[in-house]
């Protein structure tokens, strides 16, 4: 009966209308047959049909879809509704389809970490879906960086991050800079090589990431195309290298450069307030914890610096950012001093 209804000429509405009422048919063949028959978006009454190979049918449709980066709110109640079905197999379609639902989110984590010990290869099977797909690709790299996969979807990611100057990639610079941040997690000697060549990227977001990537592929010592950026016109390139270049002599006890610091100093009082917000932003991250330690005599007057612009800067966004790092500054002073007094 489904498929007659099928061949007929029907309107879309009267051919639905005609297939609803096969829906309650007392053949359980003919009510798998019209689930086959029927529009997507009408399937999921028969996950909750008596009849178990039925219900397993509507449940493994409703479940067969990859996961995606978009949480489907009515898909989830209807899967949190059949975690509850009388019919075992579906009750574990559906916890198996809610735990994938959207490995893109935190929760979905979870289901990922279990797919990587029982299955693998889905699980990379579902990610170089996720990295092909121009909706999931930027939520799915941080997912390949927390589960230590780049390798084994490397080509796809180096396909991110050059995507821009490729005739074949539809990607984006914002996914082109998260892509080169993921890339210095690789073990593949290539990955410098991709990473390097991305130091001349037109974007200046994929630029500084390449700066950083660089930076943590190899603590002791920068390339010297790095270093020569250091004067560079965008504030952000310019920040990740000075913050690279202080932090490269991780095995001296003094790791910070003198020439470094000078480039901070010189990025506090630049006369572009895009600089100077960048400055105070590297200041707080090189000055605080250990920083104080390190930078020895050069800290008391970068501290100063600090404090003078959240003063009396003209940016207002240069001075709360500079008030909120001198706060900081300070509350790191006040705790040492008590450190020293108890002792």
């Amino acid at each position: 009966m489904p498929r007659f209804v099928q061949s007929l000429r029907l309107e879309s509405a009267a051919r639905t209308a005609a297939l609803d009422a096969l829906v309650t048919d007392e053949d359980a063949l003919v009510r798998c047959r019209t689930l086959l028959a029927l529009p997507v978006a009408e399937r999921d009454v028969l996950c909750f049909d008596p009849d178990p190979s039925v219900a397993r049918l509507a449940t493994s449709m409703l479940a067969g879809g990859r996961p995606t980066n978009v949480v489907d709110s009515a898909r989830e109640r209807q899967l949190t509704l059949l975690r509850r079905s009388p019919h075992a197999t579906v009750r574990r379609l559906a916890r198996e389809a809610s735990a994938q639902s959207s490995i893109l989110h935190a929760p979905g984590m979870l289901a990922a970490r279990r797919l990587l010990r029982v299955d693998r290869d889905g699980l990379m099977a579902t990610m170089r879906s996720l990295l092909a797909g121009e909706k999931t690709q930027l939520a799915a790299l941080p997912v390949v960086e927390r589960l230590g996969i780049v390798d084994e979807v490397f080509d796809q990611v180096v396909v991110l991050a050059q995507g821009t100057r490729t005739s074949s990639a539809q990607t984006t610079d914002h996914v082109a800079a998260r892509a080169v941040s993921v890339l210095s997690t690789s073990r593949q000697s290539r990955a410098r090589v991709v990473i390097t060549s991305c130091l001349d990227h037109p974007d200046p977001r994929v630029r500084a990431n390449a700066v950083d990537a660089l930076a943590r592929l190899d603590r002791r010592g920068l390339p010297d195309a790095v270093e020569s950026m250091v004067d560079d016109d965008h504030h952000r390139i310019r920040a990740n290298v000075i913050r690279a270049s202080l932090a490269s002599r991780g095995e001296l006890k003094r790791i910070y450069e003198p020439a470094a610091v000078d480039a901070l100093r010189a990025m506090l009082r630049d006369e572009r307030a895009a600089h100077r917000l960048s400055g105070v932003w590297l200041a707080q991250r090189v000055l605080a914890g250990e920083g104080r330690a390190r930078v020895g005599q050069a800290w008391g007057a970068l501290a100063s610096t600090i404090t003078a612009i959240a003063n009396e800067d003209t940016d207002v966004g240069v001075r709360q950012r500079a008030r909120r790092c001198a706060k900081r500054l300070h509350q790191e002073v006040r705790h040492a001093w008590s450190k020293e007094v108890a002792s």
